[in-house]
């Protein structure tokens, strides 16, 4: 719920080949948004890019730690320490770890109430406005996470001039609006996966650190076209940048 009301989506691979979403807000209300998720090891670094707070339902015992002695752990915000900010729904049928949810004005409120109300320094990217001439044609992305749980496919819609999402071949629906997830701009990131020995789950799944930070390979979708380059970011505080060649 609420997916399409975050600035940006980032969805990286978790544990046992399934993914998750962390989601960027910042320009638009969402009234339901979750279920909120456990955080994992990438979350370290995405509250760094957007100067933002961090909100979740708890953490692995190492990645809390971590989160607690990060540069923005005094800016986090998790329901396993009961703190307020949360709400469950009882819906039949649903699972007791995607019952947990949050909105935009339960955490306005608690930002307020924090003072985290400084503005970011970071408003995110903005694009040209039309993609270079020679830009190669590319209607249809695919992402292979994996076949049996989270494979992705983005068709373009020239309509919409967006990206409508699918996951394992089915429209990728937002809960809150009743409508297809589209994005305007899809970016792949190519990112260094390392196994860690931190254990996520009772099946003893292990975390891995996604290694966001320094370079690597990229691709830009937008509409119905795609650009090749690197993605950089040679220091913790900077911002992704995207460049070309040139």
């Amino acid at each position: 719920s609420g997916l399409s009301k975050a600035d940006i989506v980032i969805e990286h691979l978790a544990e046992g080949d399934i993914t998750r979403f962390t989601a960027i807000y910042h320009s638009q209300e969402a009234e339901r948004i979750g279920s909120v998720r456990s955080a994992r090891l990438l979350d370290l670094e995405i509250p760094v890019l957007f100067d933002a707070f961090l909100v979740y339902s708890g953490a692995s015992g190492e990645v809390e730690r971590m989160i607690a002695e990060s540069d923005f752990g005094d800016r986090t915000l998790s329901d396993d320490r009961k703190e307020p900010g949360f709400y469950r729904l009882d819906v039949p049928g649903r699972t007791y770890e995607h019952t947990l949810f949050t909105d935009s004005e339960l955490l306005q409120q608690y930002a307020a109430d924090r003072g985290w109300t400084t503005p970011p320094r970071y408003r995110g990217w903005q694009w040209s406005e039309r993609p270079p001439r020679l830009a190669q044609r590319a209607r249809t992305i695919t992402i292979p996470y994996s076949a049996e749980y989270s494979d992705v496919t983005y068709e373009y819609d020239p309509a919409l001039g967006a990206y409508r999402r699918s996951i394992l071949g089915e429209p990728h629906i937002d809960d809150l609006t009743g409508e297809q997830l589209a994005a305007d701009n899809v970016v792949v990131l190519y990112v260094n996966h390392v196994p860690t020995l931190i254990v996520e789950d009772a099946l003893g799944n292990k975390s891995v650190q996604i290694q966001l930070w320094g370079e690597g390979r990229m691709e830009l979708y937008r509409d119905g076209t795609v650009q090749e380059g690197t993605w950089l970011r040679p220091q913790r505080e900077d911002p992704l940048l995207f460049v070309d060649a040139n």
